[in-house]
């Protein structure tokens, strides 16, 4: 069966022959432009010049002069305007927290190109919505009037004065944040499509002309890609090509999955060969395709079900292993899945680049970060919870620095107690005084993991390791030091005054979203991707792990300043543009597939609800399209009940007489032991007999054992001298004013 992209490939190539080098091929995604040029030199037989193929998020920015600025740059830049409006002195650290959400309010505003005045403007009274709001359509009036006639009741309340106080001050705040970026030529994406989209003259990208610009396999577009790409149709210069299913294309079809298509086949019409059959194998009319879905009780479950899956596949080899693809829905899963994967398994092409925040490097970071955030300072001198110290000393990239005295030092910690570790415990080692030294300042910690990172990664050059090569983990390493020179500027910037935590939460939200990038040949091998990377993709054979409802599609949606009813009024995304969007990418990768297998989790563990999706259900009643189900589900239980006794043998007789009557002494048993004889006899077998005891650990707290224990031998060390002497009044009385005696 002939793929999208491969048909689109060989069209292209009949149709403009060599003359390819003019035109540009605008994608969803980067992959798809990988596969697009794979099938068209399969149909090119001389060497030409290729097409430019690019992201519409880069096409966008190839007609604008504007830098994208990096989040963090824009959060300062937002609350320096936020500053000067307000008239405060203000402290970042309390606008960092909706400083984001802001941001991204701006973004959606911008490229659905929603008039910030009316949207942002502070509506005080339901009568005036028509005069205020003047050019919206009545549908518009209606749900900005369900919005504040639900809000605004007769009776204020604390939170709605602050959510009109900042609600008030949007307007100004999008006008000036958009002036401030100008001046310095820098721009969210947001603003870049907006500048793009309204600037009538601007379709040619910078120092380059197209005689035709291609935009493959899209669905849901906003508004200024909408504009720009009417524009470029209008003037004869674009084509578009959809790939969807009659099935839930149809006009009266009930299927989300069209929702965008449908709107978009009006405006821009379909270019796609006359021949091309939008009956595919999702509705069962052009051939039968094999489905099942498979219902596990874990997530590893499903994991370690893969290999063999990919072993069932019929005629599965090297030279044709990139038409198979296992899709994550739950992307947090790529981890055990790799591990998973026997090396008889022909190469793996992992798409979704290595979760920085799966790292040790990452761990270290966050338990350095711990370490300085509880510290404390009593007397001058700095104090680290033991908790901490622990965990630092046990992470693989610090353990591989020390010596075999320094790697003893937690047990040291436990034997002795020490709930708190002085940072002068340390001195004697050069690199624990690196690790162990204060810093109180952001630009203190940027210096401080920067200079760890980099003794570690020295230190790996050195050492043998077994588990990941040293190459990659250094690669961990020099990723999360560009991040932190990324902010440096920031921890020491004057103007705006930045707390440990707040700098601590900007560095780790930047590094939960990097990702290491896998290097290898993109073109062979099984492909494992997230759903959105899979976008124009087919695959003969299909595998999708975690097809949960709340995954697949995603329940959550991030927080906004924009209530839900005016994003309806102003045509902003909402989350029922999210479930049309999935519903599209998952029904799209049936349209080819032969062999396609689903996996969900079945059980209810925390905020999970242990069922499939609801894209699984659509498909159980969709007549011929129906998969098979299989449950491979199971329960754990003791196969028999532990005896309530335990019949003694000659062994425990010996155990016993080892561990009390040994060498011709007799070691008492203590009160703990007889205490536990009287309470459990199973557990005084278990802990005395067969000597099964619980590790040591620092005790924070005096519970009343440990007082009993204290008592004891203060007792003791006070008796001791005077054991054989008579006990006399004179004697007690000398005992009770050695105060000195005492007091130790």
């Amino acid at each position: 069966m002939e793929y999208f992209l491969q048909r689109i490939a060989r069209e292209m190539h009949d149709r403009y022959g060599d003359d390819l080098r003019d035109h540009c091929l605008v994608f969803p995604g980067r992959r798809s432009g990988i596969f697009f040029l794979k099938y068209l030199s399969a149909e090119i037989k001389r060497p030409v010049w290729a097409p430019a193929a690019m992201t519409i998020n880069e096409y966008f920015r190839t007609l604008s002069d504007l830098i994208p600025a990096e989040n963090e740059i824009l959060l300062f830049e937002l609350f320096s305007v936020y500053r000067t409006i307000t008239k405060t002195a203000g402290n970042f650290d309390d606008f960092y927290f909706w400083g984001d959400i802001i941001l991204n309010d701006f973004d959606d505003t911008d490229k659905y190109l929603a008039d910030a005045s009316k949207l942002f403007r502070n509506v005080r009274d339901i009568r005036e919505i028509e005069e205020l709001f003047g050019g919206l359509t009545e549908d518009q009036v209606k749900l900005v009037k369900r919005f504040w006639t639900n809000f605004e009741p007769a009776k204020e309340t604390t939170a709605k004065q602050k959510f009109i106080a900042v609600w008030s001050v949007l307007e100004k705040l999008y006008s000036g944040f958009r002036s401030r970026l100008l001046q310095k030529n820098l721009a969210y994406e947001g603003m870049i499509f907006r500048k793009v989209a309204e600037e009538p003259d601007v379709s040619e990208t910078k120092g380059r002309s197209w005689k035709m610009v291609h935009f493959i396999g899209f669905n849901a577009l906003n508004e200024c890609e909408k504009k720009l790409m009417l524009r470029l149709k209008e003037k004869g210069r674009a084509k578009f090509y959809w790939d969807y299913d009659n099935a839930y294309i149809a006009e009266k079809g009930q299927n989300s999955a069209g929702f965008f298509l449908k709107k978009n086949i009006k405006i821009f019409g379909n270019d796609m060969p006359a021949d091309w059959n939008y009956d595919t194998l999702l509705s069962g009319k052009v051939g039968k395709s094999k489905r099942r879905v498979i219902e596990t009780s874990s997530d590893i479950a499903q994991v370690k079900l893969i290999p063999h899956l990919l072993k069932e596949l019929p005629g599965l080899d090297p030279g044709n292993a990139h038409n198979t693809a296992v899709v994550l829905a739950d992307e947090n899963l790529l981890l055990p899945l790799m591990s998973g994967i026997p090396p008889e398994i022909p190469d793996i092409n992992i798409t979704m680049g290595f979760p920085l925040k799966q790292t040790s490097a990452y761990i270290l970071v966050k338990q350095l970060l711990a370490l300085q955030r509880n510290a404390s300072l009593h007397d001058g001198i700095t104090l680290f919870s033991f908790s901490d110290v622990v965990a630092v000393l046990k992470n693989e990239l610090i353990y591989n620095l020390l010596d075999e005295k320094e790697k003893k030092i937690p047990e040291e910690i436990i034997a002795h107690n020490m709930v708190y570790v002085s940072e002068a415990y340390f001195m004697k080692s050069e690199k624990l005084a690196i690790v162990f030294e204060r810093k109180s300042t952001p630009s203190g910690l940027c210096d401080y993991v920067i200079r760890i990172l980099s003794l570690a990664a020295s230190y790996l050059k050195e050492l043998p390791d077994h588990t990941m090569p040293g190459n990659v983990r250094n690669e961990f390493i020099y990723r999360i030091i560009l991040a932190l020179n990324r902010i440096r500027p920031l921890a020491e910037d004057k103007e705006i005054t930045m707390s440990v935590d707040t700098w601590t939460r900007l560095l780790d939200r930047i590094l939960k979203t990097q990702t290491v990038p896998f290097s290898g040949e993109p073109l062979s091998g099984i492909q494992v991707m997230g759903v959105l990377e899979t976008r124009t993709l087919d695959f003969r054979n299909l595998i999708m792990i975690s097809v949960n409802e709340g995954i697949i599609p995603s329940t959550t949606t991030a927080s906004s300043f924009i209530p839900f009813s005016l994003r309806q009024a102003f045509g902003l995304p909402s989350i029922n543009h999210r479930e049309s969007i999935y519903a599209y990418h998952f029904y799209r990768l049936l349209h080819r597939a032969e062999n396609v297998t689903f996996l969900f989790n079945s059980n209810p563990e925390g905020l999970r609800s242990g069922e499939m999706s609801r894209f699984l259900q659509q498909l159980k009643y969709s007549g011929d399209a129906a998969p098979d189900y299989q449950n491979l589900s199971f329960e754990i239980k003791n196969p028999v009940s532990v005896p309530e006794y335990i019949e003694r043998t000659p062994e425990h007789n010996n155990r016993l007489l080892e561990r009390y009557v040994s060498g011709g002494r007799v070691s008492p048993l203590s009160p703990s032991a007889v205490n536990t004889w009287l309470n459990c006899r199973m557990r005084f077998y278990y802990r005395y007999v067969n000597g099964l005891r619980e590790a040591d650990q620092v005790m924070t707290e005096i519970d009343p054992a440990a007082l009993g224990s204290m008592v004891h031998a203060a007792m003791r060390r006070l008796y001791t001298p005077y054991i054989g002497k008579i006990s006399t009044s004179g004697l007690v009385d000398a005992i009770i004013h050695d105060r000195e005696t005492l007091d130790k």
